[in-house]
């Protein structure tokens, strides 16, 4: 195992952690992946506001690239140094939130700056979509986080300011009213221009035929009724008329109508345009974007347009690029409310359970070794992993109480927890 570490390329371990980490595997017989990484891997965290610079030596004039925030996570790579005469002890470090490097003071002579911790873990509390990218470039879902599953964290927590999006209120044909987002924030429009909308001034004739003379009577349009503009307008034999072809929305009657008379009388008025959806959108309650579903809209359908496109300029949002340490798979997650919790690889029982040999637990060949207590508490080994027959999220740990090693459903398929994450105080 030695002689393996040490032909390592991609990392490389010191004698003492390669002598750490083989007195944990003869010690135990195995080690964890979480175990492995806190010999290979050192963290910091944030406790008091500190200055990240380029230099080593606090006392050489170095401009300070930035200030670490409390409970910001970084990754050690070189250090500690310590100077006896100031009791300063600096550190090398990379943060995870934006990547910059520089040296940064753990302890001075009376306040300590830095704390060490373990690399940051977040289990998802119901399921998160994760991308591929940034969302201002469009990112696409790789997959969605299931509930339990447990991610490592490469880059952030930090910041992303999502681009302005265009929002507009519109009617269905059915009459629904809500507000859908007309051009997203990568510019691209869910709605093209189609025909105008005309609404009845005064009670009118509904005609087969341009000419008024020499056309058919189909029905009377009443005041206020929604016409949508086919052809036209066009002047009519008996002059100053204005004639228009169009669909009445009541009923899907297709017919000319008189729009301007002789006279100067207006029968129908020009209200707006009607829109044809170029992709499915959903029509939302309210103008937020994250606001309620009240119908959803196929692609072609036609909308009346009632209000804007108004600029709508989201809020900045969380987001955290993560490695799921069941599968390997890498991609980004938006952080919101509680979805992503710190994660620890301690789980402590909340409602007994049965402690089983293999993964699957609907296998006759499963046989169940014990049965774990309530207040006990297990060191996680492997997973957590979907067991796809039954559709729970199962990990194998170790029991603390006696030694016993198998595969525990973290909840069952109804929702009832039997293990919650211990996180070290």
């Amino acid at each position: 195992m030695s002689a393996y570490l040490d032909q390592l390329k991609v990392c490389k371990f010191s004698p003492e952690q390669t002598d750490l980490l083989l007195k944990q595997v003869s010690a135990q017989g195995v080690i964890s992946r979480q175990r492995f990484a806190d010999l290979a891997e050192r963290y910091l965290s944030c406790a008091t506001e500190v200055a990240l610079t380029a230099e080593p030596d606090i006392k050489v004039e170095s401009s300070s690239s930035r200030k670490l925030a409390v409970g910001e996570a970084v990754e050690i790579i070189e250090g500690p140094r310590r100077d006896d005469a100031s009791g300063v002890v600096r550190f090398r470090i990379k943060s995870l939130s934006d990547g910059k490097e520089g040296w940064v003071t753990s302890k001075g002579n009376k306040t300590v700056y830095m704390k060490a911790c373990r690399k940051p873990r977040y289990f998802a509390t119901r399921p998160v979509a994760m991308q591929d990218g940034f969302l201002k470039d469009g990112a696409k879902v790789l997959k969605a986080l299931g509930t339990h599953e447990v991610i490592e964290v490469l880059e952030g927590p930090r910041k992303e300011s999502a681009e302005s999006s265009l929002r507009a209120q519109a009617k269905a044909a059915d009459g629904t009213i809500g507000w859908f987002t007309f051009r997203s924030s990568q510019g691209e429009d869910a709605a093209q221009p189609g025909s105008k909308c005309y609404v009845i001034a005064s009670v009118i004739a509904l005609t087969d035929g341009v000419n008024i003379k020499s056309s058919k009577v189909l029905r009377k349009l009443e005041k206020g009724e929604i016409l949508v503009c086919v052809e036209g307008p066009v002047e009519d034999d008996t002059p100053g008329c204005t004639r228009i072809k169009v669909v009445a929305k009541k009923d899907g009657k297709e017919g000319w109508v008189t729009s301007k008379g002789n006279g100067g009388t207006v029968y129908a008025e020009e209200s707006g345009q009607v829109y044809v959806l170029s992709r499915e959108v959903q029509l939302q309650g309210s103008f937020e974007s994250d606001s309620a579903t009240v119908k959803v809209l196929e692609q072609g359908a036609s909308i009346e347009l009632l209000k804007g496109p108004v600029q709508a300029t989201p809020n900045a949002v969380i987001r955290v690029k993560g490695l799921v340490t069941s599968s390997g798979q890498q991609g980004w997650l938006t952080m919101e409310g509680d979805n992503l919790k710190p994660w620890g690889p301690r789980y402590r029982c909340v409602n007994s359970t049965a402690i089983n040999d293999i993964i699957d637990v609907t296998s006759e060949e499963a046989t169940t070794l014990r049965k774990l207590d309530v207040g006990e508490t297990v060191e996680l080994l492997e997973g957590p992993r979907l067991e796809a027959s039954v559709g729970i999220m199962r990990l194998r740990g170790r029991a603390d109480r006696d030694g016993s090693t198998g595969w525990i459903s973290i909840a069952g398929n109804q929702g009832k927890p039997f293990l919650k994450v211990a996180l070290e105080q």
